[in-house]
C-alpha cells in the first residue's frame, strides 16, 4: 500500500511535465525521498507512513 497523496503526486508530476525535455519522470511507487531511499536499499515497497519512518528512525537512532 502506497501513500496516496504521495502517489497521486508522483503522476500528476509525470503527467504535468512529460513534455519537458529534461524533466526526469519520478517513480510511481507512493514513497518519498529518504524513505523511498530506505525502502530500496532494504529490499521493500513499504509505504511512507508515520509507523514505517518511525521504524526506520529507531533502526538508524535508537530512538522513537
Amino acid at each position: 500500500m502506497a501513500d496516496e497523496i504521495v502517489l497521486t503526486t508522483q503522476k500528476w508530476l509525470n503527467k504535468t511535465y512529460s513534455s519537458v525535455s529534461n524533466f526526469q519522470q519520478v517513480t510511481e511507487n507512493g514513497c518519498t525521498g529518504l524513505v523511498n531511499n530506505l525502502c530500496l536499499n532494504l529490499g521493500t515497497t513499504a509505504p511512507a507512513t508515520p509507523a514505517v519512518i518511525s521504524a526506520i528512525y529507531f533502526a538508524l537512532f535508537g530512538v522513537r
